[in-house]
């Protein structure tokens, strides 16, 4: 089986940054999928919550 990956796209037809390989899994096109402001709106937002919380690694 050769190595592929389809484009996922969203309602209007624009690239979202999803792929999905030859074997059925969905990952995520980085330069893309980080380049919308919907995305960046809501990790702005779960970062600025207190449900995320950071953690240090301890030496």
């Amino acid at each position: 089986m050769s190595n592929y990956s389809r484009v996922i796209l969203n309602r209007s037809g624009k690239d979202i940054g999803l792929r999905e390989d030859n074997r059925g899994a969905i990952f995520i096109e980085p330069k893309i999928y980080f380049k919308n402001a919907k995305i960046k709106a809501i990790i702005k937002t779960i970062s600025e919550s207190n449900i995320v919380k950071k953690e240090t690694p301890k030496k």
